[in-house]
Formats: C-alpha cells, sequence, structure tokens
C-alpha cells in the first residue's frame, strides 16, 4: 500500500493564502474530519484539501475522488 501525505491546516491555510478560521469553517461546512490527530493537530488526506479547494474556488466542495482515494473506504 502507498503512503499517503497528510495536511495539517496550517499548511493548507499556507498554500492557499486563507485565514485558518475561515478554513475551520469550511472543513466543519463539509463535515471533514482529520485522517489523524497528533498532539492536537489534525492532519487531512489529499481528497480532502481538493474539496477545500473547490469549495474556495466558488463551488460546493464535491470533487470526484482521485485515483489514491478510490477503493478506500
Amino acid at each position: 500500500m502507498q503512503d499517503i501525505d497528510l495536511t495539517s491546516v496550517g499548511r493548507i491555510a499556507g498554500h492557499f493564502q486563507t485565514p485558518v478560521p475561515r478554513l475551520m469553517d469550511i472543513i466543519k461546512q463539509l463535515g471533514i474530519v482529520p485522517q489523524q490527530r497528533l498532539n492536537g493537530v489534525g492532519y487531512y488526506h489529499p481528497h480532502d484539501v481538493e474539496r477545500i479547494a473547490a469549495v474556495l474556488r466558488g463551488g460546493n466542495g464535491n470533487t470526484t475522488p482521485t485515483m489514491d482515494r478510490q477503493g478506500i473506504q
């Protein structure tokens, strides 16, 4: 199985140049939960980052899964 790079909200905020509180609102709106927590920091799957990016671009957050996400239950 291939390792998947998880991303924290801080890195997502830096990448999209968006305030963390706005990202947290989007994450709550989409019902996204972190794939992993470490020392109180949530780490998100790349597919979840794609959903967040879709909302930031003006979409609704519904995206087609990427190859690495298909088949993961």
